[in-house]
């Protein structure tokens, strides 16, 4: 080894000190990510398991529950069809949508919460409509203004109550 150390000169020297480091840090760094991947890894299996048996568990209920076999069936296709995490999901973007707007608080907790109780595809509707104001620069009021016709619920009328286009009744 002596005899190495006297053949270099001092840059080379330190060209090999640098290499044999970095190659040591390079190790280092393999190491680490793949130790932070088999836990994400792990995490998310994790997760998917719990998913899974929260599943199961609700079907099973379903079908515990249910007065006839066709209706624990039905239940579970439609849980199947609609997963939960979905409209929870169009919950978020809604909150997050609404939360840009710089208008008074009452006027977006009115909206939006009109907006949360309207059916998934009413919720896309109302985000599309959002995102392409907002990114056609709209005021906020604007965008408000053009999102609360959609967020209005949806009119029941009784056969008591006479439509719009029927003709007036004159009681003489």
């Amino acid at each position: 080894m002596d005899t190495l150390v006297d053949r270099l000169s001092p840059t080379q020297l330190v060209t090999v000190i640098s290499i044999i480091c970095g190659a040591i840090l390079g190790l280092v760094l393999i190491l680490a990510i793949t130790k932070y991947q088999l836990q994400a890894l792990t995490a998310d299996t994790d997760l998917k398991r719990e998913r899974q048996q929260a599943e199961l568990g609700l079907k099973e209920k379903l079908v515990g529950n249910a007065n006839t076999p066709d209706e624990g069936l039905a239940a579970m296709l439609r849980l199947d069809v609609i997963s939960p995490g979905e409209s929870s999901n169009l919950n978020v973007k809604l909150a997050k949508a609404f939360g840009l707007m710089n208008v008074g608080n009452d006027l977006i907790e009115d909206t939006m919460g009109r907006a949360l109780l309207l059916e998934d595809g009413q919720k896309r509707i109302v985000l599309e409509i959002i995102d392409d104001l907002f990114a056609e620069g709209a005021e906020h009021f604007s965008i408000l203004a053009a999102v609360r016709p959609f967020c209005q619920p949806p009119v029941t009328r009784n056969a008591a109550t006479p439509s719009p286009t029927a003709p007036p009744i004159h009681l003489e």
